[in-house]
Order: structure tokens, then sequence, then C-alpha cells
């Protein structure tokens, strides 16, 4: 009996799922992302500086098949540092990414994007800084910013994120 329910329910699941998908239209190949930052940073001798927080948010314009992306709509990334001994903790607003080069890998799914992108500091500074991020299958992000600019803000390692 409990064999019959879940055959069911899953048929009830699949059945959902499936209308979804059909009611899906290609009309607008935009695509939101949009995630958890969570991220340990580290300095050129590989001691931890600093743990990064925060929120990520993309979209990108996809060819007709929603598969390779061809432009960069929107970049949004709000951090929170927290150094490692707790003591000091900053926010960061990252935005206005200026897409120079988009490459998109078949095999792997991997996307990267290459360009400028604003930088505000907490003292309200604005940085214009060169950076990538690379987004694998649409569900993690791998921010790299220029660390001649950012290694006192972030340490010189990429920034790890997770889509929610």
């Amino acid at each position: 009996m409990l064999f019959i329910v879940f055959m069911v329910l899953t048929v009830l699941v699949l059945i959902d799922t499936i209308q979804k998908i059909s009611s899906t239209t290609i009309d607008d190949p935009a695509t939101e992302v949009h995630g958890r930052i969570v991220s340990l940073q580290f300095a050129n001798d590989r001691s931890a500086t600093w743990v990064v927080s925060g929120t990520w948010a993309l979209e990108i314009n996809y060819d007709i098949n929603g598969i390779i992306p061809e432009s960069l709509k929107s970049f949004s990334v709000s951090l929170t540092t927290i150094s490692v001994d707790g003591l000091d903790k900053e926010r960061y607003d990252l935005s206005e990414f200026n897409t120079s080069k988009i490459s998109y890998d078949n095999e792997s799914h991997i996307s990267t994007f290459e360009g400028e992108l604003n930088m505000v500091t907490p003292d309200k500074k604005l940085h214009i800084v060169n950076g990538s991020f690379t987004l694998f299958e649409r569900e993690v992000v791998i921010i790299t910013l220029d660390p001649s600019i950012t290694r006192n803000y972030f340490g010189v390692t990429p920034i790890y994120g997770v889509e929610r």
C-alpha cells in the first residue's frame, strides 16, 4: 500500500514538472540567477584573512536555445567581510559589470565573463576594478577581482557563491 501511495505521488510530481516545462517559453532568453556568497579569503602566505558572506544576482541574455550566454543585463553583489579574528566588519557593493569578453565551454557548461566593474568600499569610494566571474551550470559563481586593488579588502583569492 505504501508503495502505491509513493508511486502516485511520484507521478503527480512528474506531471507538475512536465506542465511547468511545457508552459515555459523562450521568448525572453534572459535568465536571472542569484544566490548566497559563502567564502573564506586568503592572503599570499595562505593564511585566512576574511570570511565573506552576502548575496549575488545576475541577469544574463542567452541564445535562443537558452544555453550560450550572449550578454549580461545586470550584475549585483553585496558583500559583508569579517576578519578571521572577528574584530573588523565591512560592507562592499559590486555592480555595473561592463563585459569585454564572454566565453562558454560546451563540454563543461561553464560561462566566463571578463570586464570591469564598480566596487563601492565602506568609505563610499568608487573603484573601477578589473575582474571576471565564472558561472558553473548556473549554480556556482566564482568572482575574481584584481588583487592589486582588492588585496586589502578580500585577500588574493576568488569569492565563491552558490545559487539558492
